[in-house]
């Protein structure tokens, strides 16, 4: 049987805990434990694709990731959690370093921003730092704090090594 994760459109912390349950009972429901995550996404929430990350990473599972797109948070998880990438020619990987909409009760009186939403950008771009140097993004930093974006096609993760196949 082969076990698939549908990660795709806006990944929400409800879509994200949707597929941590999918996951679960694919470790505890089945003797094949490599799972294929498909990833078609323009991101969503930066803190829960941290979260959503550290508890695959916490199970004994291999995790084969496919993209079709994958910005934003789905890069994050895609980078994160894959021992193996695989890429459509026409995808583009795209990193940023995290942004948020801010509500009117978010920020405060004095015009700063809540801890809560300064911690939760804090936590993914310690993870994102982190997750690159696994893929020695090294001379892609300075465009990616000048632009707040990396954009890389397909052609350019297999040159860099970041996935090992293009279908």
């Amino acid at each position: 049987m082969i076990n698939t994760i549908l990660l795709k459109g806006h990944l929400s912390k409800n879509k994200l805990n949707q597929a941590l349950e999918e996951v679960n009972s694919i470790h505890f429901g089945s003797s094949n434990k490599t799972v294929s995550i498909v990833i078609s996404s323009d991101g969503g929430n930066a803190v829960s694709a941290v979260d959503f990350v550290c508890r695959l990473n916490g199970l004994p599972l291999k995790y084969e990731v496919k993209i079709y797109e994958a910005s934003s948070a789905a890069a994050y998880i895609a980078l994160a959690i894959g021992s193996e990438l695989e890429m459509s020619k026409s995808a583009t990987l795209s990193i940023h370093r995290g942004g948020v909409t801010l509500g009117p009760t978010e920020i405060d009186k004095e015009g700063k921003v809540s801890k809560p939403i300064l911690e939760g950008l804090r936590k993914y771009d310690t993870a994102l730092i982190e997750t690159m140097k696994n893929f020695n993004f090294s001379e892609c930093t300075d465009e990616l704090y000048a632009t707040d974006w990396l954009r890389l096609p397909a052609e350019e993760c297999l040159k860099r090594g970041i996935v090992q196949r293009l279908f």
